[in-house]
């Protein structure tokens, strides 16, 4: 499987021992984004992206991970998911083939969400994080990257985009 690729051989075995001792809990995959909790030293929630079957982007909440580095939470994640047998490849790129959405579609969608005012994007946005834990996991640990609280978080995104 390509995904191994991406982890020295420590951290694949110490993702691998993670795995096989049930440290990893329930999958679950939405828009994209695969999610888990990972039983350590303490929970780590991680979130793996996707576009198709290829691999995007990785987070994970533990310290290792901080500075962007895959950890063998991200590891004991993928040795689950990849137990069900489905291909997993580390190749970032436009297969379009393998897309979620087709090109089509994702052309409709931006035209409706270049047409959208702010607040109803806004509004639309925190429904759905709202309603999908999957989604707000992966939305966190995408944009909050400091291990701020959920305020703090906000209060510097404002600041940023305040200074633009």
């Amino acid at each position: 499987m390509d995904w191994q690729r991406l982890f020295s051989e420590h951290i694949l075995s110490r993702g691998y021992d993670y795995f096989c001792d049930g440290a990893v809990g329930e999958l679950k995959k939405t828009n994209g984004v695969l999610t888990a909790t990972v039983e350590g030293s303490f929970d780590y929630s991680v979130a793996i992206s996707f576009e198709g079957e290829h691999i995007t982007d990785m987070d994970c909440s533990c310290p290792y991970a901080e500075d962007g580095s895959y950890c063998k939470h991200m590891a004991a994640v993928l040795f689950k998911y990849n137990k069900n047998g489905i291909e997993i490849n580390a190749n970032e790129g436009d297969d379009t083939d393998n897309a979620n959405v087709s090109a089509d579609e994702f052309a409709i969608l931006k035209e409706v969400v270049n047409i959208l005012d702010m607040e109803t994007l806004q509004k639309e946005l925190l429904s759905m994080l709202e309603n999908d834990q999957n989604l707000s996991t992966a939305f966190m640990l995408r944009h909050n990257k400091n291990d701020e609280s959920i305020s703090q978080y906000i209060n510097n995104k404002r600041k940023n985009a305040d200074s633009i």
